[in-house]
């Protein structure tokens, strides 16, 4: 089953036909109240039941309780939602106030304000649409409590896809690893979305629950998103082509993982150098940034 991002209107996929099927169809952010005035913080007009990662998580337990027994399987299971429009659900038993919601990140002045622009000229697209030029606590405040929503969808859809695995009797003989493809800047360094080596816009997070390893490590060294590749054919007993730049991650107990001395990050309008201490990042802008310990982009949690 697949469910596109949810920028993407027309694509006919199987989120669309579902949607079609109730008598519904995909909604732009701007069809909502409030998206330009809240920079695109609003409440989803669709119930959580037609909510596109209620969709993605409920078929991804339908196909463990279906085909989960018939032998081996492999799936991939990508929830849209925490993304901008920063829409949870109306009717979601746990919605979130700006109240108690970590403070964004100040920007500091002079810094990268060519990256400030162009991330102000490109949310002006029409894709969002959204003007940033003023974009204030209160903005950034009610972004990161509807942000917090979101994930709080996602961790109700992990947990019953768990529990579709237990009910399966599944669990103890499954490889789970957690992650995203990129973070979200939510207002800190005056920035929204992603797209630099700022630690709001790729620190994620990474969790690995594998059978025989020792719950709750916390492993802080140097890894790669890509090394969840080499992670996986490890655990499957199939060597890893020595053409491939992954590893296993470390701390697992598998066959090949030894720790990385640097990341290496590009992008289509700079690039990154990471050795876990040291961070040098350059931009297509012209401007540098040059930042120390910054661990905390390392880390992934085992158990």
């Amino acid at each position: 089953m697949i469910a596109e991002d949810k920028r993407w209107m027309q694509v006919r996929d199987d989120y669309y036909h579902y949607l079609k099927e109730q008598g519904l169809r995909k909604l732009h952010g701007n069809e909502h109240e409030g998206y330009f005035e809240n920079r695109c913080a609003i409440i989803n007009r669709r119930p959580w039941e037609h909510n596109v990662d209620r969709f993605v998580g409920r078929e991804a337990c339908r196909f463990i309780e279906n085909y989960g027994g018939d032998g081996p399987f492999a799936m991939m299971v990508g929830f849209p939602g925490p993304h901008c429009p920063y829409d949870p659900a109306s009717d979601f038993p746990e919605n979130f106030k700006p109240e108690g919601i970590p403070e964004a990140v100040p920007e500091v002045v002079g810094d990268t304000p060519k990256l400030r622009q162009q991330n102000i000229d490109g949310t002006k697209r029409h894709w969002n649409g959204v003007d940033y030029t003023e974009f204030n606590d209160s903005h950034k405040q009610k972004i990161r409590a509807h942000y917090a929503g979101l994930v709080k969808h996602i961790n109700h859809e992990v947990g019953a896809i768990i529990d579709a695995l237990r009910q399966q009797g599944l669990l103890d003989n499954t490889v789970i690893i957690f992650s995203t493809d990129h973070a979200d800047y939510l207002g800190d360094h005056n920035l929204i979305g992603k797209a630099s080596f700022y630690k709001s816009a790729w620190k994620i997070p990474l969790l690995a629950r594998i059978s025989g390893s020792v719950p709750g490590q916390v492993c802080n060294d140097l890894v790669d998103l890509w090394d969840v590749t080499a992670t996986m054919l490890s655990t499957a007993g199939v060597d890893i082509p020595k053409h491939m730049d992954s590893r296993p991650l470390p701390g697992l107990g598998l066959m090949g993982d030894s720790p990385r001395e640097r990341i290496i990050g590009m992008l289509t309008d700079g690039w990154c150098n990471f050795d876990g201490e040291w961070k040098l990042a350059k931009y297509a802008t012209g401007e540098s940034v040059l930042r120390t310990r910054s661990r905390y982009c390392a880390t992934h949690l085992i158990g």
